[in-house]
């Protein structure tokens, strides 16, 4: 569990942060509230690694907010917006712990809609009763596709685990392969998975997540440099057309490569 999870890296952000998730995994099964102390401490640990991030951190938001006030631009805050309805490890508002769900985009539209009403005047504007949001805004998860968003996520630790081993000034610290490897097994292990459920149905949306799987198990097969095994999937997910499919570039890119 805990120790597994820290010592599979424990000089990157990302094993800190997963043994936080575990760590507030638990507590919830014990029937906390809010994180215990350790996964606090955890995720502490995680922001202090977290370097070469795409979320911006305290200091920079202070700059933002610095100059909003010196030229009078009015701010909203997103991330105190979704702190509000969702702690720093829930996921809750997110799909891939990084893009917002459409119950994300909402909590978010209605802070805009309060900061923009608050500055038009009161002639101008009237309240609108909330109603709840339309059943296309609320969907229910779907299993494949948790399964499949989660694979995606640890293929794309799997590459920045190498980019970090790769630029890592401690030669020590740049060729341990088992954090990737680890990855890679999780890849396999939520594409199986996918695969099974959406294997025993025969909709077009089953067949779809069979296709998206085909192309995720292509990907990783480009990774491992095992380029047969990329030409396989390709053709099983329907052709080298198929690869155009792909929302994600740098999944396109990784198959590209390999064929």
């Amino acid at each position: 569990g805990v120790v597994e999870v820290r010592a599979a890296a424990p000089e990157f952000a990302r094993s800190h942060w997963l043994e936080a998730r575990l760590l507030r995994a638990l507590g919830r099964v014990a029937g906390e509230q809010e994180p215990s102390p350790a996964a606090q401490a955890a995720l502490r640990r995680a922001q202090l690694r977290d370097r070469g991030s795409q979320r911006a951190p305290p200091d920079q938001n202070a700059v933002v907010w610095a100059l909003c006030e010196r030229e009078r631009v009015v701010c909203v805050d997103a991330a105190a917006v979704w702190r509000a309805r969702c702690g720093p490890l829930d996921n809750a508002l997110f799909y891939d712990l990084h893009h917002p769900r459409a119950c994300g985009h909402l909590a978010l539209g209605e802070a805009f809609a309060q900061v923009i009403a608050s500055h038009v005047p009161r002639t101008t504007t009237r309240p609108v009763p909330r109603a709840p949001p339309p059943r296309a805004l609320t969907p229910a998860d779907r299993e494949p596709d948790r399964l499949i968003q989660a694979a995606t996520w640890w293929l794309a630790q799997h590459q920045e685990l190498r980019d970090e081993r790769d630029d890592a000034p401690d030669p020590a610290l740049r060729d341990p392969t088992a954090p990737r490897t680890f990855a890679l097994s999780r890849v396999r292990a939520h594409l199986d998975e996918a695969a099974q459920l959406a294997g025993g149905a025969h909709d077009e949306q089953s067949r779809g997540d069979l296709r998206r799987v085909a192309l995720l198990r292509a990907a990783a097969a480009a990774v491992r440099g095992d380029r047969a095994r990329v030409r396989q999937q390709v053709q099983r997910a329907g052709g080298r057309a198929s690869v155009a499919d792909i929302d994600a570039r740098w999944v396109r890119r990784l198959i590209e490569g390999a064929l």
